[in-house]
């Protein structure tokens, strides 16, 4: 397969760490992220421009023109905080595509990690789905779960996921959307949504946030 000309929309350590897998196997032309004080989200920032790749920030651009006037082959999606239009993806020749952490159509929406974990679920994951004008309502293309830990974080959970996602990324673009030129399958099962709760710390074990929201 010829190297794909695609935009990469993404944020925070997951965004980082699948940017720089795909780097190297696809033709990423365009970055764009949202840069603020903290330190996580420089990371894909940081990436774009180790790899030369030119960068926009949605705090000082005008993201959407550049989706508008540039033609990519496929727009890629992690952690990022924007909606997208149809407009903003319908030249795209294979569409766009979106990395959710829960197995949906279980916690659409902006926090599904604290969401999964105040809920008592047994099982995390996460979803690769086509964009659509809804919110994580597209076709999916690949899931993918384990087991929570009582010890598990933020941050264990957030590493276990980018070790599995970025390796099975590009096999999932290259495979199923190129090669089996798959349009996805419609989401199945009990709808729930995940709206942003209050800021918990990367390190906080499940165990013991699961203690302290019982007893608000």
């Amino acid at each position: 397969m010829d190297k794909l000309k695609v935009c990469f929309l993404g944020n925070w350590y997951l965004g980082a760490k699948v940017l720089e897998e795909l780097a190297d196997k696809v033709t990423i032309t365009t970055v764009i992220s949202t840069v603020k004080d903290d330190k996580f989200s420089k990371l894909v920032k940081n990436v774009a421009q180790s790899k030369k790749i030119d960068f926009f920030d949605t705090l000082s651009s005008d993201w959407k023109e550049i989706l508008l006037i540039n033609k990519y082959d496929l727009i890629i999606s992690v952690s990022f905080d924007y909606l997208l239009s149809s407009e903003l993806y319908e030249k795209s020749k294979y569409g766009a595509i979106n990395l959710h952490q829960s197995l949906l159509p279980k916690y659409r929406g902006r926090d599904p990690i604290v969401n999964a974990m105040l809920n008592n679920e047994e099982n995390i994951g996460f979803s690769i789905h086509y964009i659509d004008e809804g919110i994580d309502t597209g076709k999916i293309l690949f899931q993918a779960s384990w087991p929570i830990s009582l010890s598990d974080t933020l941050q264990t959970i957030n590493l276990k996921t980018a070790v599995f996602a970025k390796s099975v990324l590009y096999e999932v673009i290259n495979k199923i959307i190129i090669t089996d030129k798959s349009q996805g399958y419609i989401q199945i099962g009990e709808v729930s949504l995940a709206p942003k709760l209050q800021k918990i710390a990367w390190n906080k074990k499940v165990i013991d946030i699961r203690k302290e929201y019982a007893l608000q």
